[in-house]
């Protein structure tokens, strides 16, 4: 377990791992190669009483994967962690400063991201409409930016995408 408290946990389940896919889009089919992360996470309560944001790096390109997650508490407080596939383990975060180069400190050495295209930016209390706004009292107004990325860990560096969520 990487994160627990009385109304959120968090498991990694798979921190990595080689994934074969075949694939059909609009007739169109195909085989392809690639990584997979899997975690669960759990809570009892609604989203903007569990977080302001969290901010996602999933790391698979390059010389180790890379994995990371803060979730930023409704009071502020940066929780999270980097995982260190080179010890199997989670480095739990220390301080986080989030933007167009951020830096994660852990207890095991700082992570830096640094994101270079936006790729989709999905805002979903949008698409609703009216049903939108009755949303928005129980899961606030989620936006969600997904973009490349690059992340160097203790010498190590890998491209990849960061998925960022700021809850109004």
């Amino acid at each position: 377990m990487v994160g627990s408290n009385d109304f959120y946990e968090q498991d990694l389940l798979i921190p990595n791992a080689v994934a074969n896919v075949e694939y059909s889009v609009k007739g169109k089919s195909g085989k392809a190669v690639g990584f997979v992360q899997l975690d669960h996470t759990r809570s009892n309560t609604i989203l903007p009483s569990i977080a302001k944001g969290w901010y996602r790096y999933r790391g698979f390109d390059g010389e180790t994967p890379i994995l990371a997650q803060v979730r930023t508490t409704p009071k502020g407080k940066q929780i999270g962690w980097v995982y260190d596939p080179s010890a199997n383990k989670i480095s739990k975060l220390l301080s986080a400063k989030l933007g167009t180069d951020s830096v994660l400190n852990t207890d095991n050495g700082a992570l830096r991201v640094q994101p270079s295209k936006l790729i989709y930016e999905y805002r979903p209390l949008e698409s609703y409409g009216i049903m939108g706004s009755v949303a928005k009292a129980f899961v606030g107004n989620p936006i969600t930016r997904t973009y490349h990325a690059v992340a160097t860990w203790e010498g190590s560096q890998s491209s990849g995408i960061l998925e960022w969520v700021q809850i109004d």
